[in-house]
């Protein structure tokens, strides 16, 4: 769907949505997508018009939308990896008979784990997320991996054995944080000794909700009804309320940045690098 002329500052709806999402994928857009052609949008279309040599006044008229459009199909389109995967399995099944027995176990195996794998590499989308800390501090100065619980920006995830994992976390307004995963959390009934990942909810494998967000874990206890922990130090720093007590995110898995340094990018795009201590 092309962009069309006549938007403008005070406009609601799909159309405005979709100028957001392209003028996003353009570089020039950082807010939420939202559908209200607001300041941020208004800043962002001026932005672009200023490049393109166009009468900067925030409007988008005929000229403009044909100039963003023009940008748009210069974009390479990006290829969904997972859909991609299909692609490729796909084909390799059509001659999936002509493998002998010990091929096609080894190919049913890599099927799976680079399913897997791509599957956690999708942003989980609209998942609650609770500051962690507010009972612990004072009790526990560390987290289960090693982290500050005073000083530290990092998330939990309720799943044990993510050490070394680093995720992308995005808030409702298009702050994000590139941080590591620090403890194990929310509270999903957590396991035992013996058993420590008996209560695991690995909810990004299976491509399912979380289970705190049900209201009991598996013992029918209550939970926080979360999928994911920000450290009070991130919460902060990203902006959030620190009164709230919750907020919806998306987040997904990366690589760990070269530097080590947790990285968070304001919705006006200023940069904040911190190192942590623990970990």
């Amino acid at each position: 769907m092309k962009i069309e002329g006549a938007l403008k500052r005070g406009m609601r709806g799909a159309y405005v949505k979709r100028l957001q999402e392209e003028l996003k994928n353009l570089g020039y857009y950082r807010g939420s997508i939202d559908g209200i052609f607001g300041p941020e949008t208004e800043a962002a279309v001026k932005k672009f018009q200023k490049e393109k040599k166009l009468k900067e006044d925030g409007i988008v008229g005929s000229i403009t939308a044909k100039a963003i459009n023009d940008a748009l199909a210069k974009v390479p389109k990006k290829q969904d990896p997972l859909d991609l995967a299909k692609r490729i399995f796909g084909m390799l099944e059509k001659v999936e008979d002509k493998l002998c027995d010990e091929q096609k176990e080894e190919f049913k195996k890599l099927k799976g784990e680079l399913e897997k794998q791509l599957k956690a590499s999708q942003f989980q989308e609209n998942i609650k997320a609770t500051r962690e800390g507010t009972t612990a501090e004072g009790l526990r100065p560390k987290t289960a991996y090693g982290f500050f619980t005073d000083t530290d920006k990092f998330v939990a995830l309720p799943c044990t054995g993510l050490k070394g994992k680093w995720v992308e976390i995005v808030l409702p307004d298009g702050t994000r944080a590139v941080v590591p995963v620090g403890d194990v959390g929310p509270w999903n009934g957590g396991g035992t000794r013996k058993e420590p990942t008996k209560f695991d909810d690995p909810y990004w494998k299976t491509n399912s909700r979380p289970q705190a967000e049900s209201g009991t874990d598996k013992r029918g206890r209550k939970t926080n009804k979360a999928g994911i922990d920000i450290s009070q130090k991130l919460w902060e720093q990203m902006g959030l309320d620190p009164k709230a007590g919750s907020t919806r995110v998306k987040w997904r898995f990366v690589d760990p940045p070269k530097d080590g340094q947790v990285e968070i990018t304001k919705r006006d795009g200023t940069k904040i690098k911190h190192k942590n201590k623990g970990g």
